[in-house]
């Protein structure tokens, strides 16, 4: 228990423990009785427990229907073939061995509190290898079944409509679609217009086409006439001359690969595995990097993103656990001012420090630093000072992530 708690609370979470089924069962009704909503988010369940197993808790759980929001995962030692389907006819949510990664720990609440389509296709549960098959999401074939990186949106520049008809066919075997442009003009345009938060991943550039051949507009898009972010778009060319020295014309131009017309459903699934993998790394650099004008003192974005792996919606899932923490934050430091608690007041600097740092909030964890420090060494003055002055390193972090998850 103490270091499932010490995990969590390192990622922002609130943690009430139990010893055992009885006292779980408790601590559920009494904040039903005191109408905390949600009564928990997730009940992490041991199997092995006297008195009440961890499966026998779980089906008392579930036959409350006050308790109907609340997700469980099942831990236990002692795994047989079938027990993830009985968990999941229980009414559990995860099944991990004990002990749990902390990547598991970490993925399985990313998956289960998000829900939507990752927990609509965890059959019977979330479990251990489900989390491995979402980490090899990168477009390799699966099942029979292809599988892309999540929200991928293909822009398709070709003027002919019998050409455009066939592409798009080819990419829906593909389990993939597209939108059209029958120009370079159009295509510009359309990028241009595109909103923040549902960017083209990639374009099929056809060369020839009136208006505006695929050769000026991919040169007009890397000088960024389409806008800042597309300058580094994956272009993959379409031409129907295959001659000698279009590869290098294609090339030239900034595009950054070539498929020869007519285009084939192995050529063209080839280059998209390609690409797209890469495509969905460039966009959410695209997208994170300069979005936020103030120093990286306030926030280091990047010290985020690589502690996720460079997973946007992992990040923004901290973000909003962090946010929603600030305000208790706030109260309970002003109290412990108030009280002149030092002791108090540098467990609670120790605890936001080291949250601060996770989520790369340098100012914040600096200054939280030095509040411990001095109420260690019963500075009494100096902590008043740094407490005086720490409202607006927290006013600088809330307006820094809210305004990187408005951009995303």
């Amino acid at each position: 228990r103490e270091v499932l708690r010490r995990q969590l609370q390192l990622w922002g979470a609130e943690v009430s423990e139990a010893e055992h089924g009885a006292q779980a069962l408790e601590m559920l009704e009494d904040r039903v009785v005191k109408k905390q909503k949600p009564v928990y988010k997730v009940a992490l369940l041991d199997y092995q427990m006297p008195e009440m197993s961890g499966a026998d808790l779980g089906k008392v759980i579930r036959e409350n229907s006050r308790y109907d929001a609340m997700k469980m995962i099942m831990m236990t030692s002692i795994c047989n073939r079938g027990d993830a389907l009985m968990f999941a006819e229980i009414g559990f949510s995860g099944y991990f061995p004990k002990p749990a990664t902390t990547s598991d720990l970490f993925n399985a609440l990313a998956v289960i509190l998000e829900g939507g389509e990752a927990m609509e296709n965890a059959q019977p549960l979330v479990t251990h290898h489900y989390l491995q098959s979402l980490e090899t999401n990168d477009g390799t074939e699966k099942n029979g079944k292809l599988h892309w990186p999540d929200n991928v949106r293909i822009l398709l520049v070709e003027d002919n409509s019998i050409n455009q008809t066939v592409a798009m066919g080819i990419l829906e075997e593909l389990s993939l679609s597209c939108e059209t442009a029958e120009n370079g003009l159009e295509a510009i345009n359309i990028l241009k217009k595109s909103e923040e938060k549902y960017p083209y991943t990639l374009v099929l550039m056809d060369c020839q086409m009136p208006e505006m051949d695929g050769y000026q507009a991919t040169t007009l898009i890397r000088q960024g006439r389409a806008g800042e972010r597309y300058k580094t778009i994956p272009i993959i060319a379409m031409t129907a001359n295959a001659m000698k020295g279009d590869m290098e014309k294609c090339l030239a131009a900034g595009m950054n690969d070539y498929l020869s017309k007519p285009i084939s459903q192995e050529g063209l699934e080839s280059t998209l595995k390609k690409w797209l993998i890469k495509a969905k790394n460039t966009q959410n650099k695209s997208q994170n990097t300069g979005v936020i004008s103030m120093s990286d003192l306030v926030w280091n974005q990047d010290s985020l993103l690589k502690r996720v792996n460079g997973k946007v919606e992992r990040a923004v899932m901290l973000i909003d656990m962090f946010l929603s923490e600030l305000p208790q934050y706030k109260a309970k430091l002003s109290n412990l001012k108030d009280n002149g608690d030092l002791n108090g007041m540098a467990e609670t600097a120790h605890a936001l420090k080291g949250i601060s740092g996770n989520l790369g909030a340098a100012q914040l964890m600096s200054v939280c630093a030095k509040i411990e420090q001095e109420a260690k060494a019963d500075n009494r003055e100096k902590v008043d000072q740094l407490l005086d002055s720490i409202s607006e390193y927290f006013d600088e972090i809330e307006e820094t992530l809210t305004n990187f998850k408005n951009t995303i």
